[in-house]
């Protein structure tokens, strides 16, 4: 019977829940091969973890510490196994068997336990400074700070608490599949939600800002790694399908797909990510008054748009499109091209000159024949070239709407 969890340790491999080579077995027997060699556990050493709790084992994390130790993690438990061996002491060479007179086990929470085997990570410096680490369990992300004082665990309310509602979506009975890692200071759990039986939905942590967002991904596991000199943070789809994943050719499927939380240019099945930019409606408040929603008393004749676009390597052709007042459809103003070869320097410039793709078109239109109104709205969309540009700046100039005098009689 294959083991729940593994760990490559001190020079070893761990195993958590399952059968030994020597018919010992149990979901909270642990046990462990000879050095060097993880196909070798003939040396028939195991433990039974808190064997008056019931529980099963889950996850193994080795401890980053002075002394070998490590977090065994159980469904309704937590403990703490300090390793030392007999003959050998903390780093073995060849000793197989544990010396318990020094080795000690101990429990860090009975409160609290793990969900899944892949479902923690380390994320450096939540508090104080220290690292902790994060991890699934039935009342949401919890966190087990390095010193090991269990304040999260018991009675301290879990680090999702606040997002209880997107918890309570998690399908239990197959949150085991949740599988968690760190990057770039966020830590992504990806869980199974609303019935589903693989992960589909991302819970991102922002260990710096300390908030939570959500993705709608499906994750069957993370993998950072180096291309062309550049780390990347890429998953791998939990759905079959027809997705074109990175330099795969279509139909493959489970493919692995890039994901960067900033900048990246294509989505999660590879497709390039189309430029949507939406304004907010302006109402010129601030230049009547000051007064919230001052702008909404006078109508405004709409002068002129400025647009400053930064361009790529690739030109590019944007929709602008408007909304006023309370229109319920965008209205197409023009089609705009951004072209690099319009970033060309203008005569006279001053020497020396360094050729640059990244600078900044600024250009202005008209917009006297748009109707008044008493605020407007702007988009920008690319949706044909898919090319890498920034919106800079996006200014509307306006003057109100003489009132009409009438004759009084």
């Amino acid at each position: 019977e294959r083991a729940r969890a593994l760990s490559w340790f001190q020079s070893r491999l761990w195993a958590f829940n399952g059968a030994h080579s020597t018919n010992v077995s149990g979901p909270d027997i642990l046990f462990w091969s000879k050095p060097l060699d993880g196909r070798d556990f003939s040396n028939g050493q195991s433990v039974q973890i808190f064997p008056d709790g019931g529980d099963v084992g889950v996850a193994i994390i080795p401890m980053r510490d002075a002394s070998p130790r490590m977090i065994l993690g159980m469904e309704k438990s937590i403990h703490m196994l300090e390793i030392y061996w007999t003959t050998d002491g903390y780093y073995p060479s060849t000793a197989n068997a544990l010396d318990f007179t020094k080795s000690l086990l101990r429990p860090i929470s009975l409160a609290t336990g793990f969900v899944a085997t892949l479902g923690h990570c380390w994320t450096p410096g939540i508090r104080d400074g220290t690292a902790d680490l994060l991890f699934l369990s039935r009342e949401g992300i919890r966190s087990l700070n390095r010193s090991l004082t269990d304040t999260q665990a018991g009675a301290a309310l879990p680090l999702s608490f606040d997002i209880q509602q997107t918890i309570d979506r998690i399908n239990w009975v197959q949150a085991h599949r949740c599988v968690a890692t760190y990057w770039d200071n966020f830590a992504y759990f990806a869980v199974p939600v609303d019935g589903s039986e693989k992960n589909n939905f991302v819970i991102a942590y922002d260990t710096l800002r300390s908030r939570f967002y959500e993705l709608d991904f499906d994750v069957a596991a993370w993998a950072p790694a180096k291309i062309n000199n550049e780390r990347r943070f890429f998953f791998q789809s939990s759905t079959a399908g027809t997705e074109t994943g990175l330099g795969v050719a279509s139909g493959a499927t489970n493919v692995y797909h890039v994901y960067e939380p900033d900048g990246s240019q294509v989505d999660p099945f590879n497709s390039a990510v189309q430029l949507d930019f939406q304004t907010r409606a302006f109402d010129f408040s601030s230049s009547m008054g000051g007064e919230l929603g001052a702008g909404l008393r006078v109508k405004k004749k709409w002068n002129y748009l400025d647009l400053a676009v930064q361009a790529a390597a690739t030109h590019a052709t944007l929709t602008l499109s408007y909304k006023v007042d309370e229109d319920s459809d965008w209205t197409v103003f023009r089609y705009y091209l951004v072209d690099p070869a319009d970033s060309l320097p203008f005569l006279p410039v001053q020497l020396p000159f360094g050729f640059s793709t990244g600078r900044v078109q600024r250009s202005s239109f008209v917009t006297r024949d748009i109707r008044p109104g008493y605020k407007i709205q702007w988009r920008v969309v690319d949706d044909s070239s898919f090319a890498r540009t920034k919106i800079i700046s996006l200014r509307q100039y306006a003057n109100p709407v003489n009132p009409k005098p009438r004759t009084v009689t």
